[in-house]
Order: structure tokens, then sequence, then C-alpha cells
């Protein structure tokens, strides 16, 4: 998680493969489950949507809510929104539509519903991103303005900047591109920081 947040995603990646063999040779489910969903979110930063998606939808096929919901506060995120949402955008990617908007929606529903503030950011950014992708400005901006109120007011200074990222991104949408470039490189500023490369240009 760590090399992850830095935006090591290549090490990241490592980690988690790593992770993964350790839990195929103990067979522990929850471990199982955790770093499918960590070598998944790697690999979508890495631009390898297909290897992704397999690996989240592992994810997704071990996630039970009535044994996983009440983790969230412990595990710090609930693993099955976090990866309905990146699956989403991986079958955005990969061209399949209906499905990649099903499972954003679903994201986002499974977030309300554990009632995780932490699980909700993530599923709202999630949403954010899936629909700037579509160039859905008006349904990333409802999500983002959610984002940003919620990361603001419970002190999610990760989520606050990502979304006023977003929030830049909408206003060049709407014409004003001097102010968005400008609001970009604020958010941008402050979630350098904050110590997070992820979405910062990366050096080979």
């Amino acid at each position: 998680g760590t090399y992850y947040m830095k935006g090591d995603v290549v090490r990241a990646a490592e980690v988690a493969r790593e992770a993964l063999a350790a839990a195929k040779h103990t067979g522990n489910e929850l471990d199982l489950l955790t770093a499918h969903h960590q070598l998944g979110q790697a690999l979508f930063y890495l631009g390898e949507f297909g290897e992704s998606l397999r690996n989240l939808e592992q994810t997704m096929a071990l996630y039970d809510l009535g044994v996983h919901g009440s983790q969230a506060h412990a595990a710090g995120i609930d693993r099955g929104v976090a990866a309905s949402g990146l699956a989403a955008q991986c079958h955005l990617e990969l061209g399949w539509q209906d499905r990649a908007l099903q499972l954003n929606n679903a994201a986002v529903a499974l977030a309300r519903r554990i009632d995780h503030p932490l699980s909700l950011a993530v599923a709202l950014f999630n949403a954010a991103e899936f629909h700037a992708e579509r160039r859905e400005f008006a349904a990333m901006q409802q999500y983002t303005d959610e984002l940003v109120s919620l990361a603001d007011r419970l002190g999610f200074p990760l989520y606050a900047g990502a979304g006023r990222v977003l929030q830049g991104v909408a206003r060049v949408d709407t014409g004003d591109v001097d102010g968005g470039i400008a609001d970009i490189r604020k958010a941008m500023s402050q979630l350098a920081g904050i110590g997070t490369g992820l979405g910062a240009p990366q050096s080979s």
C-alpha cells in the first residue's frame, strides 16, 4: 500500500505478487482477497487492464458483504467497493460499456450501504473518474462535488485534493481553461504536500 500511495506502482505490483503467492500458499481467504485487490489496483495504474480485471474479479468473487462489510473499519477500506469501482474502469478501457456502468453504479451503492465514509470517498472518486473518461462531465461534477464535501468535512486530504483536480477538469470543460488549469495545479501541489505521487508525471 505504501508504494502505491507514493506512486511507485511498479514496486507496488511486485509486492502484491509476492503477497498473492504467500496467500495462495496459506489458503487464507481474506489474504487472497486483499492480495488480489492490491495487485489489480497496481496493474490498473500500469495500464495492464486485462490482468488487472482478472485480479479484481477474483476479489469480487471472494467478497462477501456479510463477512467483509464490517471489516472496512479495520482494513481502512472496503475491498468490494474498491475492486468494483476499478473493475468498472477496466471494463471501460476494454470497451465493455454496459458492464462498466453496472459495476460503477454497484460500487457507489455498496459504499452507501456499508456506511463507511472512506470507502464512500473511494467510490465517489472512482465514479467521477469513470464519468470523466466517458466525457460525461455533468455526472462527473455531481460525484466530485459530493466527494470534496465529504473529504473536507471528515479530513481526507488525498480525496479532497483528487476531487479538486477533477473539479478543475470540469471547469476546463465549461470553457474556463485558465481557471481550470490553475485549480488543477493548486490541487496537485496540495497532493504533493501530503506525499502522494499518484497522478504525478513519472520518470522512466
